[in-house]
């Protein structure tokens, strides 16, 4: 079965009622198999306080995750469903 690392940065944001917007940088390593994968790394506030999070993920060009992120003392739990489109970097280093 082939076995990938990856990489993924971004930024999240999250909504909450009557508050301001909240937006996260994020980064995290992965490691995936053929239709799923495991992935740990952190989100990043504006003030530059980051907090942990782990990810568990299925699919292929679209993929259901279960992610758990430690806001301090409080663990999170989120569910997502996003496309993705994966590149791989060495081809494109090789040319």
């Amino acid at each position: 079965m082939p076995l990938f690392f990856g990489r993924t940065f971004g930024l999240r944001a999250y909504y909450k009622k009557n508050t301001a917007l909240v937006i996260y940088k994020y980064s995290d390593k992965q490691i995936s198999f053929l239709f799923g994968g495991i992935g740990t790394g952190k989100l990043i506030d504006s003030k530059g306080k980051s907090f942990k999070k782990k990810k568990y993920w299925i699919g292929a060009l679209g993929l259901f995750t279960y992610e758990k992120i430690y806001f301090d003392e409080k663990i999170q739990k989120q569910y997502s469903f996003s496309g993705v489109l994966p590149l791989p970097i060495f081809p494109i280093i090789d040319s």
